[in-house]
């Protein structure tokens, strides 16, 4: 952002950039660095991101779990770029390190998530696993993301919680 003057802006809403941010090492320092220099004296930071979930904590988050789990092992495979999701304590931790004050952060339950999503995830990554070398681990993935489509079909599922940091210059 080195077009934007220093203390030029009042308010940053950032909101599902982080953890695409997060994916290359130490841009996600560079980012709120940046944000903290362009923000006005006690200008306003509102960051929202998913939280991440190694596990589902319940039984309508085992869809987008299993989803995202599935979906970073395919991009990795395939070397292409995917999210890392960052834990609210965390991005607390680096923004206060950064010069925020005033930080305060809520967590918020996922949406329902719509069967059209779920169609878009199963066409994407399976497209995906045709990229993928080794044959048996493709039929792995795709027989995969059936059961995913299968489990969504049976019990639905919502995206994982959101949170919400706020935090001051």
């Amino acid at each position: 952002m080195p077009e934007i003057k220093s203390e030029s802006i009042d308010t940053i809403i950032s909101t599902r950039t982080l953890a695409d941010i997060n994916s290359h090492p130490c841009r996600l320092n560079k980012a709120i660095a940046e944000f903290h220099r362009i923000l006005k004296a006690n200008g306003q930071a509102i960051l929202s991101d998913e939280c991440p979930r190694l596990k589902p904590q319940n039984q309508e988050e085992t869809v987008a779990v299993a989803r995202w789990q599935l979906a970073k092992a395919i991009s990795h495979l395939t070397g292409r770029p995917h999210a890392n999701e960052i834990e609210p304590e965390d991005l607390e931790f680096t923004v206060k390190l950064t010069g925020f004050k005033n930080c305060r952060w809520t967590i918020f339950k996922g949406d329902p998530i719509p069967q059209k999503r779920i169609n878009h995830f199963a066409e994407t990554v399976t497209q995906m696993t045709t990229q993928i070398n080794d044959q048996k681990l493709a039929t792995a993935f795709t027989n995969a993301i059936d059961n995913i489509k299968k489990t969504y079909n049976k019990q639905g599922g919502n995206f994982p919680p959101r949170y919400i940091l706020h935090a001051r210059k």
